[in-house]
């Protein structure tokens, strides 16, 4: 295999994960499939990281090592600049904490080549904690979430269908570890947008990415996701910035949608269930601003009437300026039976 014109470009964007790095590292080089290049970057580690990554300095595999000079401050920035550097039609960004079944390459791949509309290709993941003991199926979680056996079984849909039916609403790609991404689409996007975030990437890039193409499934767990006390997610939870983020994406996502002209019937019910779902929080850590800028855009989009927009708006700020009382907790319930009322 030639390291210039490898077909998968694998990126592991690292920051201070020595504890997991070796067993993501080698989880790759033992792939059955070999056409590939391993792009291995980390962000100004603090722990032994670098002791870990020097060892695979001469591996015939790995073709780049870059080392940040000062943390970055976001995974999405050190995505971006290994995106400039990968090589292959394919793109996979396996992250530092997890690792992967030995066929996943093979198995993603392999449905690539019976549909060449596809755009990315995801597949289901076990979860794990810190030690490698299985904590259950992400597809489990799924299923009771949406009431649905979609994802029991494999499946291709179109991508603007996923978005409305799914990805408005909630991530239902466990991560960035179990996903297979076709290189001419993935660039599509918007990478200025993309550095903007540091927890819903991932998201924004899903979708912008099968925008225009398919979305493929494999139901067989080929990926392992690491639940830890270290997790991004978890941390952004009680600093309020993932619900900060995921009104942000809303609000690029439905610019992009009205850009293609897509009749917002389609998605209302999962932008009302979005909206129920966040939009109290973002108020509640005072996200105030990202939260009026998608009422903005909403307002071309979503509401039938300029009545109710203007309902919605007011008792969005009186839930805004008044303190945790009876009347706060009313007008919470006024809106949502609000939105509820538009989307249906």
């Amino acid at each position: 295999m030639d390291l210039n014109n490898p077909l998968v470009s694998i990126i592991i964007l690292n920051y201070n994960h020595e504890k997991f790095l070796k067993q993501r590292i080698n989880s790759i080089l033992n792939q059955t499939f070999q056409d590939f290049e391993l792009i291995l970057m980390d962000d100004k580690s603090s722990d032994n990281s670098l002791k870990i990554l020097d060892k695979y300095t001469n591996h015939p595999k790995v073709s780049h090592i870059v080392v940040n000079e000062s943390n970055s401050g976001s995974p999405f920035k050190q995505l971006v600049k290994g995106l400039n550097i990968c090589k292959g039609s394919f793109i996979w960004i396996a992250e530092s904490d997890d690792y992967s079944e030995s066929d996943f390459l093979e198995k993603t791949i392999g449905l690539f080549r019976k549909n060449n509309k596809l755009s990315l290709v995801y597949t289901d993941s076990k979860i794990v904690d810190a030690s490698g003991k299985e904590l259950g199926l992400w597809k489990n979680k799924k299923n009771f979430f949406f009431k649905s056996e979609k994802w029991s079984k494999d499946y291709v849909n179109l991508g603007l269908n996923e978005i409305v039916e799914t990805l408005l609403f909630k991530c239902t790609i466990n991560n960035m570890s179990a996903v297979l991404f076709r290189k001419k689409d993935l660039l599509n996007i918007d990478l200025t947008k993309l550095v903007e975030f540091k927890n819903v990437g991932d998201l924004y890039v899903y979708s912008m990415t099968i925008l225009d193409g398919n979305i493929g499934y494999i139901s067989e767990p080929l990926n392992n996701y690491r639940e830890h006390s270290e997790n991004l997610t978890k941390k952004s939870l009680i600093s309020g910035t993932l619900y900060k983020e995921r009104i942000e994406y809303l609000n690029k996502v439905l610019s992009v949608l009205e850009l293609k002209n897509v009749n917002s019937s389609k998605f209302n019910f999962s932008i009302g269930s979005f909206l129920i779902k966040n939009i109290f929080f973002a108020l509640d850590f005072k996200y105030y601003r990202s939260v009026f800028d998608l009422l903005k855009r909403l307002k071309k989009c979503f509401f039938r009437r300029k009545i109710n927009y203007y309902k919605v708006y007011g008792l969005l700020i009186i839930y805004s300026i008044i303190p945790r009382t009876r009347i706060r907790s009313f007008t919470k319930q006024i809106l949502k039976k609000e939105i509820v009322t538009i989307v249906l």
